[in-house]
Formats: C-alpha cells, sequence, structure tokens
C-alpha cells in the first residue's frame, strides 16, 4: 500500500479491515515545516485516506519549531492516546513506501490497546533495569 500513488478502493478497505477492532482513539501528531515537499504532501493525502476509514484516528499538524521538545526534528510524527499520554512512538520523516505500511499497522495495534509481541519478548522487556530507546533506520530504494 505505497503512500506515493494514493490508496486504492482495495487498500482502504484492507486498512479499514485492520481498524475494526479499534477501541482506544489516538492521535497522530505530524510535526512539520512549512514548506512541504512532494513526498510530504503525498503523504499527507494519504494519511487523509486513512483516516475516512479509521474514525477513531485524529489527526493534528503542529508547526516545527527549533525549541520543540516531542520530537528531534520535521518532519516527524509522534503518537498519543485520546487523554494526551505519549505512546512514546515516533517516526522521522515521512513514512511512505513499505513505511507506510507500518505506520498503519502501528496506528491499528494503538487502536486495539494491544501488541503483536509474544510473551516471552513481553517477559524479556519488563526485566529491564533502564529506558532503552530503539531507533530503526531504513533508507529509500
Amino acid at each position: 500500500m505505497p503512500a506515493q500513488q494514493g490508496l486504492s478502493h482495495s487498500d482502504l478497505q484492507g486498512i479499514a479491515r485492520m481498524f475494526a477492532g479499534a477501541r482506544h482513539d489516538v492521535e497522530l501528531a505530524v510535526f512539520r515545516r512549512p514548506a512541504l515537499t512532494q513526498a510530504g504532501n503525498e503523504f499527507l493525502a494519504a494519511l487523509a485516506q486513512v483516516q475516512t476509514v479509521a474514525p477513531r484516528l485524529r489527526i493534528s499538524m503542529r508547526e516545527y519549531r527549533d525549541n520543540e521538545t516531542v520530537v528531534e526534528r520535521a518532519p516527524a510524527l509522534a503518537l498519543f492516546a485520546a487523554d494526551g499520554t505519549d505512546l512514546r512512538v515516533r517516526f522521522a520523516g515521512w513514512p511512505t513506501g513499505y513505511e507506510f505500511s507500518t505506520l498503519v499497522g502501528t496506528l491499528a495495534e494503538a487502536m486495539r490497546g494491544g501488541t503483536a509481541l509474544q510473551a516471552s519478548t513481553l517477559e524479556a522487556l519488563g526485566g529491564l533495569k533502564q529506558d532503552v530507546q530503539i531507533k530503526v533506520f531504513t533508507t529509500p530504494t
């Protein structure tokens, strides 16, 4: 479901099925600079399409400022619960192509209030003695 070509009817139907079990409202904060690139415009158009089939999704547009404390740079996305609780999920840059699928899956999981992690993984994570920051880097192909 690449974001850059827009989403097909079939893509939107699949996305709607992913959100079918949603129980929680979430906010996706989009941090951007005033001038958008073509990739930014295409991403935002695809995100607007997703919102049409995800009634529990609220998108807020925020102008990035130099003293921003939520994200390190723009463009970036941050995920919050409806009550404003930071879910501590960030996307740096515009998640297009395969990364768009990752964003949609992350949103659906947050709205369901669960996780796809295995019990053994959750147990190992529960044993951590301090916070960890995990960064995943991808490059366009």
